[in-house]
């Protein structure tokens, strides 16, 4: 079963998406940058829960202003902690892959396991620099420095998701590999639903989400951690996978051939049957 369900932490909604019944250890996913809790195939929760939450100002949760992801994981856990939740297994779809990073930093005695998906590199740590593509450092620059110019760029691209979701979705569609195709084909009505909830609250969330990813910090890890990435990928390409790998000391690297950047809803359960393997 899947339930779309919210709750109130400190007078401000946050909404999830969950897969599957609680349990005390789930999968805690991280969506994507410009996505949504319940980007997740349909039967994500048949071999453990999975719990999916939408970021502040996204989706169904209250828009909050400027925040850093140690708020939001402070909100999480309450919640978690409320439904006796003591053990996660973070994964992360592409900005959601830097989220899990510091998640799974910083809730080490929580976190079993880390899985990024097409993950992004911290976005503001000089190490990452030569990784990041002269679009990203822009978007950077401009989210950092010129925050009214940003802000009118998410409010325009927002309104634009609203109103041409399928536009946009065909556009998107036509570039992935023929397994992502064939899933975006059966689940349309689900990505342009993800299109729409992105662009909540005129942008702001979005913004304040791109503002969140460009604090400062280190990423330390000390789990065991998972790699998935699509040969095809743009954004978040195989270079970038490789070197998170070898930072982190991966357990495992995989690219998928032909694989794009939305390789994981069709290698979902492959990736969490290789975090289960874990003892």
């Amino acid at each position: 079963m899947v339930y779309e369900e919210y709750e109130t932490v400190n007078g401000r909604k946050l909404a999830f998406t969950r897969c599957g019944e609680w349990s005390s250890t789930v999968i805690l996913f991280f969506h994507g940058f410009w996505g949504a809790s319940f980007y997740l195939p349909e039967d994500a929760g048949k071999d453990i829960c999975v719990v999916s939450f939408d970021r502040p100002g996204i989706g169904r949760s209250d828009l909050i202003g400027r925040y850093r992801m140690e708020d939001l994981f402070l909100l999480i856990n309450t919640i978690l902690d409320d439904h006796g939740v003591k053990k996660v297994r973070v994964f992360g779809h592409s900005a959601g892959g830097y989220y899990a990073q510091v998640y799974a930093m910083l809730n080490r005695d929580r976190a079993i396991s880390l899985t990024l998906l097409s993950s992004l590199p911290p976005m503001n740590c000089r190490r990452y620099d030569h990784l990041l593509s002269g679009s990203m450092k822009r978007r950077r620059f401009l989210t950092l420095y010129l925050k009214p110019i940003t802000m009118l760029y998410f409010i325009i691209t927002a309104k634009t998701s609203r109103e041409k979701s399928e536009e946009i979705a065909r556009s998107y569609i036509k570039n992935m590999s023929p397994e992502e195709q064939a899933f975006m084909e059966k689940n349309f009505g689900m990505y342009t639903k993800v299109i729409r909830s992105s662009g909540a609250n005129n942008g702001k969330g979005a913004y304040y989400d791109a503002c969140s990813m460009y604090d400062k910090r280190e990423v330390r890890l000390d789990l065991p951690v998972f790699i998935w990435c699509g040969e095809k990928d743009v954004p978040t390409t195989p270079a970038i996978a490789k070197f998170l790998s070898e930072e982190f000391k991966a357990r495992s690297l995989h690219v998928i051939e032909g694989g794009t950047h939305h390789m994981y809803l069709v290698r979902w359960h492959d990736a969490v049957k290789e975090t289960l393997s874990l003892s």
